[in-house]
């Protein structure tokens, strides 16, 4: 499975993180753990297996 970063695709702080066919958008440093998690969902990842 593909993984990479393009942080060209954001704006400032904010890049695409893909994984395979999903992607979702990350902002550099630090995250809240509600952001993580909305993250892991657009990834299709559960909490558990991160």
């Amino acid at each position: 499975m593909e993984v990479r970063f393009d942080p060209s695709r954001g704006k400032g702080t904010h890049g695409l993180l893909y994984l395979g066919p999903r992607r979702t958008v990350v902002k550099r440093g630090a995250l809240k753990r509600g952001t993580l998690r909305a993250m892991l969902k657009q990834l299709d990842i559960r909490e558990e297996d991160f």
